[in-house]
């Protein structure tokens, strides 16, 4: 799996985007004990786990995260990633990992919708417009 079958990097991170790369670096571990814990890994998977520590923001602890996510979130790739090496190296099937399905991170609309609201919040206007001269 590579870095683009990720979803993409949030322009805003959410509090889901703190807790995913939680969930995948807890994802990486569990693999790598149900695997038997072998020392190939083993420095990749306590460097992760180490750096998500670190890295982690202490606001997440009280459930807010929004803008305080994006360093957790290429953490959270790195860990899904090294889960899907280690699960290929073994002949098993990749999953698709916590932070490579974020999709919760808030982006800035792409051109088709910004079109959208803008026709919408024209006829809106208009509506309220013509409304408000036959009052």
């Amino acid at each position: 799996m590579s870095l683009r079958a990720c979803a993409t990097q949030p322009l805003i991170s959410t509090m889901a985007t703190c807790n995913n790369a939680q969930a995948s670096v807890d994802q990486m571990n569990a693999t790598f004990q149900q695997l038997g814990s072998e020392s190939k890994y083993s420095s990749s998977v306590q460097t992760i786990t180490q750096s998500l520590a670190a890295n982690m923001p202490i606001t997440a602890s009280i459930g807010f995260g929004i803008g305080l996510c994006a360093t957790v979130y290429q953490i959270g790739i790195q860990a899904d990633m090294l889960t899907n090496q280690m699960l290929a190296d073994h002949g098993m099937a990749t999953v698709p990992g916590p932070t490579c399905l974020d999709q919760s991170a808030i982006g800035l609309p792409t051109g088709g919708q910004l079109t959208t609201g803008l026709v919408v919040l024209g006829a809106l206007a208009l509506f309220l417009l013509l409304r408000g001269k036959s009052l």
